[in-house]
């Protein structure tokens, strides 16, 4: 090691080096991971009080100033509208004409029972996967719905508008306005969920929309494996999750609106560079076709 000078400083060599390293294709996470090796040289030299344990020190403190460029956050991944369409209205969905025929099916299964359960879960994963995509709703928001409101920082449906009200990140409240095939899924879930709360020998009108085999609220976990499930039966091409119906539901709507700025609103996003990636999927999107 020499002494730092104005004219040939080290840190201005290192840095140089990650430009061109940068330049020659290294990744952002090799580079951090060369500079942490700079870094833990610099600082067991320093305190092994060898001759050049000063300069060491000296380069180390300067080296704190240097940064390796940021990694790129990869793109969501998305469903096509014909997937995410199939996905809501899976083959297992019983249509609500079946709902009736279902509910006097009933009388032949104990209540509790795996069978008994999986009779109206199917009605309820369709709702829920409904509004995920018609809304772009997070997992969160879903399982905090409730049938009507009970408490300033509560998410509600609002049938009689076509409405629900969800509480997004920093308890900020918003008002979405949901689509006619997720408005009838909901509808016939709320039917069947009295139905199983008066089994259950619980309150009807009041607590969560989506409920779990003993009537409390379904939690997160559930909702990531209903989505899991529902995809592994259409056997799609790709693992899915709740949030990908979030980033389908927002592109999709770009490619069909163009209006960026109501995506943001919809999705809660506090900024718009927030919103912003899915502009570049448009792109790729785009490239694909013409490729």
């Amino acid at each position: 090691l020499t002494e730092p000078s104005s004219q040939t400083s080290p840190v201005a060599g290192l840095r140089a080096h990650l430009a061109q390293a940068r330049g020659a294709g290294l990744k952002p996470s090799s580079l951090a991971r060369r500079l942490a090796a700079w870094r833990s040289f610099l600082r067991w030299l320093a305190e092994t009080k060898l001759g050049a344990a000063s300069q060491a020190a000296l380069l180390l403190g300067q080296l704190k100033a240097l940064r390796p460029p940021r990694p790129g956050r990869p793109l969501p991944k998305l469903l096509s509208v014909e997937e995410a369409v199939s996905l809501a209205q899976g083959p297992d969905a019983p249509r609500p004409r079946q709902t009736g025929d279902l509910m006097d099916d009933w009388d032949a299964m104990p209540m509790g029972s795996r069978a008994w359960y999986a009779s109206w879960a199917v009605v309820r994963d369709r709702a829920a996967i409904e509004l995920l995509y018609s809304c772009g709703l997070r997992v969160s928001e879903l399982t905090g719905l409730d049938t009507q409101p009970s408490g300033p920082w509560t998410g509600w449906l609002d049938l009689q508008a076509s409405d629900i009200v969800v509480v997004g990140k920093g308890n900020k409240l918003r008002r979405l306005p949901v689509g006619a095939p997720a408005l009838k899924a909901v509808q016939v879930w709320l039917e069947l969920r009295a139905r199983v709360l008066r089994e259950l020998q619980l309150e009807q009108d009041k607590g969560p929309v989506f409920i779990d085999r003993s009537g409390g609220r379904m939690n997160r976990r559930a909702v990531h494996r209903l989505v899991q499930v529902a995809a592994e039966r259409l056997k799609l091409s790709q693992p899915v999750h709740p949030h990908m119906l979030r980033h389908s539901f927002a592109s999709h709507l770009l490619q069909s609106s163009g209006d960026l700025r109501a995506v943001q609103e919809l999705l809660g996003h506090a900024q718009i560079t927030t919103t912003q990636v899915y502009t570049h999927l448009d792109f790729q999107r785009l490239a694909q076709v013409y490729d």
